[in-house]
């Protein structure tokens, strides 16, 4: 089969009102041009399995099979829920042989009949005391209930291509509180992946698990993991809770896991265990907000207890929230209620390095009397507290008296013998009423990380950044901490200027309470193409900058030739040509703010990157001005190779011809992704801005594009501007995904004002929008683009072997208004191709007024005057495959006129209304009223009148809130003595269109949609003419 489709596919949204029209034009084999329009009353629908694979090439297809809304997965760690039920779906169960008959093995896609598809279901009927199960799936999706007393083993078994094992990721797509609630067994888990997921949950997107990955509440069940790991949304995202809870339970053994990316309460929140043991795992990069980051432990009943913590690297574990009495820990936090009968307590060999706690960065430990306590051969390397550097690694605190331990301070070296630190009095002792004192460990004799503060008030370790990073070649990371409220240095890190440290971290830290510092290159180095901080291209080793606030100044802030990787994270930026990377490496810029000169003066990109990859985090690009091709808030362009974009804002930016918020110029940036969430969404918006836009909010030439949860809104359009512009040379990739369009609006503008996409027919294209709103846009353009709100084309091309294709799905459009040819969209795709098939249930529209003519088209600005007019018309509009449904819109409040239909040969006495009633189906009036209708049989019956009532639209869908008032101010005319400027346009609600289209004087002074004049050819309002409107000056 032949590849030269151009595959259409529209699925179920909602048109609640005004109409949605397309356009497409294709060519014929004999190459003569046809142009096909089609306008819908509503968004037709259609939920099935993409239908590419099942239709006939050259496809136009549009579906309209009613049935709810399905979500579907978006990626590994963004899942929505899922409609049906998951326990539903159970394969015929057929007994293993004897031999094997508590072994199991699951799969949620094998049909294998001795294969089974839910681990639950197991539990529920197996006689066996102790099962083994099998995940043989890359990814297993089960909520799963233990309570039964028994031993169950669970694997992770899937395979890859090559045969090789690998982890099952394990997860859930519908809303649960935890995804293994452990109650009565023994369970041991290996070799699994758990994540949490986002779902829907009462229309509402939240995470799930919601309370924990695991939850275990019974004194006889015992946990143990081996080889998994827990993985969050990571340091810049949506806060989870914990990945395993218990109340109480008897044993734990955690060996060999992992534990990261996570914000939230911790990562292991434990109480009552009696045999806990962690060996050999890994807890990086958690943020918690309940006593600990990593583990908290606590116990209150006088049972004997161990607790066995060896062999662990704990970095970058935080807790520096002081809600619970200051008492926490950045990575460890155990307490007991009461005196437990002789506890044994061992935290041996691990690794703590750069944890934050307010008491304490490692560990808190507090009891009344320990059998054992042993904290010996550790590495503490850079932990530290909120206020001060002393007790950084551990805080101990002896309740009660223990005349067994008469000399305190020779105990607690005991304690801690074989650790080292790279800082002193780093343990501190504290004996209840009796002793309390700070102890220095051993000295880290090869550390790999060292800490250095700043002021130039020459009150800390060094008077500038430079003296901190040194001039030898030393590879220890760097955490310089600026701890002054003003700092002026420019800051050059090359050869033999800290170019062989593994990491310099640069932080903002006032007084050492994590206040945001201000960070200045000095007067005499100011002035274009200088920048406050510049990485040469000697550099290897990571760079973070964090915390700082650039003044106001002549000058850039980075400058980026070198490095492992670079990041940005939690700065506030003035002025343009802040950021210029060219460096090959990994940019991440997270919670920044980027801020122009408020002036109508242009400046230079915010961030430009020539080389590398750009991802940024939830920042704000705001009241910039730019102009030019390849200018904006961020530019990509030479050889940069990928951009994200995520969860941020860009407001109130003018975008001259030429610029946009987000430019990709080059081909070689093979990915551009702007997303957001829910909980964030990435939001364009100038609304406020009196100058339209006449460039774009994105425009790229990159080959692959997705862009979700993103809004586009209040924003007005000149010459060739629009929201997004798309130049496709490659083949190419596009998906829009839960993206809303709102509020947008033309002048004299030349694309179509949502989306302009140029593809290549040479090459292929897939463009696919999901669950897309584009609502009350409007187009007035001096030139009749193919769609008001989207056109998609493409040049001619011959090529017979590529895919082109085109799917629209959940998508809604309401109230989009233009001179467009097409309507809504438009299409106009020149591959060769020879037919349009399965034009399914497609509505035709059409327009009737009394103030119309029988020599007009019949749309809604030339109106036909009769009924009859219009059904002829209509009637010349054929599919290849079955009837188009028509809709013909009548524009007065009353209707006198009658239509005499000719019935068809099967129209009959007792059938011919309902076939009158289907002929005007989804056919809507401004007002209830009715239309005579008589039907001429065959034989030249004519049947007497009957009265068919056309509803409203809101009587077509329920749900459609009532249409906001549109209220234009009259009572100010422009005259000799009041100036425009004096006059107002007001209005309640949207869209501003309609109080444009009649008052443009008046509201276009007020910046709706644009401060230029609309100079008129004669009189608008009374008054004021042509000659006055240029006299004042409000004409570009």
């Amino acid at each position: 089969m032949e590849k030269n489709k151009v595959l259409l596919v529209f699925k179920r949204g909602s048109q609640r009102s005004g109409i949605f029209n397309i356009c497409a034009h294709y060519k014929t084999k004999r190459g003569m041009r046809a142009v096909l329009l089609l306008a819908l009353s509503a968004i037709v629908i259609g939920v099935q399995d993409h239908p590419s694979s099942k239709l006939p090439e050259s496809t136009l297809v549009l579906t309209s099979e009613p049935a709810a809304i399905q979500y579907e997965k978006q990626s590994a760690d963004f899942d929505l829920q899922k409609e049906s039920d998951q326990t539903e779906n159970v394969h015929v169960h057929v007994s293993n042989d004897v031999e094997n008959e508590c072994i199991y093995k699951v799969s949620q896609s094998s049909i294998d009949t001795y294969v089974r598809s839910s681990i639950q279901r197991i539990i529920n009927e197996s006689s066996c005391s102790s099962i083994e199960i099998s995940l043989i799936d890359k990814e297993h999706d089960e909520q799963v209930n233990i309570s039964r007393r028994m031993s169950i083993a669970i694997d992770g078994d899937a395979r890859n291509t090559e045969n090789e094992l690998i982890q099952t990721i394990w997860k859930v797509q519908r809303y649960y509180r935890q995804i293994i609630s452990l109650q009565d067994s023994n369970l041991t888990l290996s070799n699994i992946v758990f994540r949490f997921t986002l779902v829907y949950n009462f229309s509402s997107l939240i995470v799930s698990p919601s309370y924990s990955i695991i939850y275990i509440n019974n004194t006889n069940a015992n946990l143990t993991l081996k080889n998994c790991i827990f993985k969050g949304f990571g340091l810049n995202r949506t806060e989870i809770s914990s990945m395993i809870d218990s109340n109480i339970t008897y044993k734990m053994e955690i060996d060999n896991c992992s534990f990261s990316d996570i914000v939230g309460r911790n990562a292991l929140n434990i109480s009552n265990c009696t045999l806990f043991t962690v060996k050999k795992c890994k807890f990086t990069d958690i943020v918690g907000s309940y006593y600990s980051g990593a583990i908290y432990l606590y116990f209150s009943t006088s049972r004997t207890v161990t607790y066995d913590i060896s062999d662990n690297i704990f970095e970058r574990c935080i807790n520096y929230f002081s809600s619970n009495n200051g008492n926490n820990a950045g990575a460890i936090y155990i307490t007991f209620n009461q005196e437990s009968q002789a506890p044994i307590i061992k935290i041996n060999n691990n690794y703590f390095k750069d944890c934050l706690g307010f008491y304490t960065g490692g560990i808190y430990l507090s009891y009344v009397t320990a059998y054992i306590l042993e904290v010996q051969n550790n590495i503490f390397e850079g932990n530290r507290i909120q206020s001060s550097n002393t007790h950084s690694d551990a805080y101990i605190y002896k309740r009660g008296s223990d005349t067994l331990l008469p000399n305190a301070s020779e105990y607690i070296k005991t304690v801690f013998s074989g650790s080292v630190s790279s800082q002193t009095n780093s343990v501190y002792n504290y004996y209840y009423y009796s002793y309390s004192g700070s102890l220095s460990l051993g000295i880290l004799s090869y550390p790999s990380f060292e800490r250095k503060f700043i002021s130039q008030d020459e009150t800390q370790d060094y008077i500038s950044i430079s003296a901190a990073i040194g001039i030898d070649n030393t590879q220890l990371e760097l955490e310089a901490r600026i701890v002054g409220l003003i700092h002026s240095e420019q800051i050059i890190i090359g050869e033999n200027k800290g170019w062989m440290r593994n990491r310099i971290t640069i932080i903002g830290d006032e007084n050492r309470t994590r206040q945001r510092v201000t960070l200045s290159e000095g007067s005499e180095n100011e002035g274009e193409n200088q920048y406050i901080i510049l990485i040469e291209d000697s550099v290897v080793g990571d760079i973070i900058i964090q915390n700082f606030e650039m003044q106001r100044q002549n000058c850039g802030f980075l400058k980026a030739e070198g490095g492992k990787s670079i990041a940005l994270r939690e700065c506030s930026f003035f002025g343009g040509d802040t950021i210029i990377h060219n460096s090959p490496v990994r940019f991440e810029i997270t919670l920044c703010d980027f801020i122009g000169n408020s002036q109508l003066s242009e400046i230079n990109s915010f961030v430009s990157a020539t080389k590398g990859t750009i991802d940024i985090f939830y920042s704000t690009f705001y009241q910039g001005s730019f102009s030019g091709q390849g200018s904006g808030c961020v530019v990509c362009s030479q050889q940069c190779s990928a951009c994200l974009i995520d969860g941020c804002q860009f407001l109130h930016n003018i975008l001259g011809a030429g610029s946009s918020a987000i430019a990709v110029t080059t081909l070689n940036c093979l990915q551009l992704s702007v997303q957001g969430n829910s909980f964030s969404r990435t939001v364009f918006s100038d609304f406020g801005i009196n100058n339209p836009i006449k460039g774009h909010f994105i425009r790229s030439i990159s080959s692959k594009i997705n862009i979700s949860h993103t809004d586009f809104t209040d924003a007005s359009f000149a010459c060739g501007g629009n929201a997004i512009k798309i130049d496709e040379q490659l083949p190419s990739e596009i998906t829009l995904l839960k993206c809303n369009f709102i509020g947008l609006r033309g002048i004299n503008n030349r694309r179509s004002i949502c989306i302009q996409a140029s593809l290549s027919s040479l090459n292929g294209f897939k463009f696919n929008c999901h669950n897309c709103s584009f609502s009350e846009c409007s187009f007035s353009g001096t030139e009749q683009v193919i769609g008001n709100s989207i056109t998609i084309s493409s040049q001619e091309s011959l090529v017979l072997d590529v895919n082109r294709e085109i799917l629209f799905q959940y998508c809604e459009f309401r109230r989009n208004t233009g001179s467009g040819l097409g309507g809504a969209i438009g299409f106009n795709i020149e591959a060769q191709q020879s037919n349009i098939y399965n034009l399914a249930n497609v509505q035709i529209e059409l327009y009737v007024s009394s103030s119309g003519s029988s020599n007009n088209d019949g749309t809604k600005a030339r109106p036909f005057n009769n009924i009859t007019y219009a059904i002829a018309r209509l009637a010349n509009y054929q599919s290849q495959l079955q009837p188009l449904e028509r809709t013909i819109f009548i524009l007065n409040e009353t209707c006198d006129a009658y239509l005499t239909i000719d019935a068809q040969d099967e129209w009959t006495n007792e059938n011919y209304m309902d076939k009158v009633a289907d002929l005007f189906k989804g056919s809507t009036s401004p007002v209830n009223q009715s239309i005579a209708v008589q039907v001429r049989f065959t034989n030249q019956t004519i049947t007497p009148k009957q009265n068919i009532t056309l509803p409203t639209e809101i009587d077509q869908d329920d749900q459609q809130p009532t249409t906001p008032e549109i209220v234009c101010e009259q009572e100010c005319i422009p005259t000799e003595t009041t100036p425009i400027t004096e006059c107002e346009c007001q209005m309640i609600g949207d869209p501003r269109s309609e109080c444009q289209s009649q008052y443009p004087l008046i509201c276009t002074s007020k910046g709706y949609p644009s401060p230029d004049c609309i100079c008129p050819s004669e009189s608008v309002t009374s008054g004021y003419t042509k000659a006055q409107c240029e006299r004042d000056k409000f004409c570009s």
